[in-house]
């Protein structure tokens, strides 16, 4: 099942950015076969036009607004009832790509004036859609279109949503047997994101039939949603790694354990990549036949078409009329 994803709409879907133009962003459009995006402009949706006049944050006695400095319109008020019922209404969403500097969707980091006359920042919010995304949808994985031009933050995010995916697709015809099947497979993926988490979601899978199947798969999605909150440091990964090595160590010789762990260290000080252990691992696995791990998601957490150069989707601030 691919991802849905709700994206900001000016990004590669449309020309409604507030000076009539659309965003070109190669992420987004390396990645765009691969999952069911749900564009939206909330500035559009609340009656905006295109182009329109550039909008900002203002404080107002500690609250933040939204505000037309050249109209002098509050959107404030609209934005947010659009925001909540457009949000609160959404199904089967599994994260969101936002755009960054925006005074609607920028997640974080967004500049709040004293006054709509030019004057220093007061201090740094969420745009007001954004902020309805983080408290409605506190633990999906969501990030800001540029920041995915980072190799690790890219591929934390699509590590999440299709895991994500994977597990909402289970909920059309839930067994017993199929959240057992799905913890197994992800077992080392949840296991380097959390291991005390991926734990306690092993006793929600063991105790099914005490929770009943509707309860154990509430929780254990809620879970699944909060594990992915932060990517897997290195040691986790090592951990990880010589668990694999664990199921080889008899059937390796020792200059290839020794190669393998002189990779590890060579992982650890930051000299090869991950990708490296994980091409050894899987050499391993094709060898010596092991079902258990090929099954793995660790080894290929979303579709190998979206691996992309260590250096190819560095971000094109590219606009074009349409």
């Amino acid at each position: 099942m691919k991802p849905r994803i709700l994206v900001s709409k000016c990004l590669e879907f449309d020309a409604c950015r507030y000076d009539g133009q659309k965003i070109t962003d190669k992420v987004i459009k390396q990645i765009s076969n691969h999952i069911e995006f749900l564009p939206i402009c909330p500035e559009v949706q609340i009656g905006m036009g295109i182009p329109r006049e550039p909008i900002c944050l203002v404080n107002e006695n500690g609250a933040v607004r939204l505000k037309q400095p050249a109209t002098k319109t509050d959107f404030t008020d609209k934005m947010n009832t659009f925001s909540n019922s457009f949000l609160t209404d959404l199904e089967d969403i599994d994260g969101f790509i936002l755009k960054g500097r925006s005074p609607s969707c920028g997640i974080n980091g967004l500049k709040v004036y004293p006054s709509m006359q030019k004057s220093p920042v007061a201090f740094k919010d969420a745009g007001l859609f954004a902020k309805q995304v983080n408290e409605i949808y506190p633990n999906h994985p969501k990030e800001e279109e540029g920041r995915l031009a980072n190799q690790f933050i890219r591929e934390h995010f699509l590590t999440s949503i299709y895991c994500l995916a994977s597990f909402r697709a289970l909920l059309d015809k839930p067994s017993p047997a199929d959240l057992v099947d799905f913890h197994a497979k992800n077992k080392y993926l949840l296991m380097t994101y959390n291991q005390k988490l991926m734990r306690e979601m092993g006793r929600l899978v063991s105790s099914q039939k005490k929770l009943g199947l509707e309860s154990a798969l509430e929780k254990y999605q809620r879970s699944l949603r909060l594990i992915f909150k932060k990517q897997p440091s290195k040691a986790a990964n090592i951990n990880t790694q010589m668990h694999v090595l664990g199921f080889f160590s008899e059937k390796l010789s020792p200059n290839e354990k020794a190669f393998f762990l002189d990779s590890l260290t060579n992982f650890r000080n930051g000299v090869k990549p991950l990708s490296v252990l994980n091409g050894l691992a899987w050499s391993w696995i094709v060898r010596f036949k092991e079902e258990y791990l090929r099954r793995q998601t660790y080894f290929q957490p979303f579709p190998e078409a979206l691996l992309l150069p260590m250096d190819s989707a560095k971000r094109e601030r590219t606009y074009k009329n349409v």
